[in-house]
């Protein structure tokens, strides 16, 4: 895990990135502590950086499901995906 490092982490590659481009982030929820973020947290800091069009998915969601998660249980809200776009600069 980034810990401390993820926000200046997230800033840089916003910084390097391209408009158009599309991040998937890989990221953990949960108890707070350096390097967990919840949805929210996760979606306003990109914004902040020029993020726009977010998706976000839950292991065990929808959309990442692969059918591998045993159907009845919720939802895991441990480990989750977000997609978003880059905005112009």
């Amino acid at each position: 895990f980034l810990e401390d490092s993820a926000g200046p982490f997230l800033r840089e590659v916003s910084q390097l990135a391209a408009p158009g481009s599309i991040a998937i982030i890989n990221y953990a929820i949960g108890p707070q502590r350096p390097g967990t973020f919840t949805a929210e947290s996760l979606q306003k800091l990109l914004e902040g950086f020029g993020w726009k069009d977010f998706q976000i998915d839950v292991f065990g969601g929808e959309r990442l499901n692969y059918g591998r998660y045993k159907e009845g249980l919720p939802p895991s809200e441990d480990w989750a995906f977000a997609t978003c776009v880059k905005g112009q600069a």
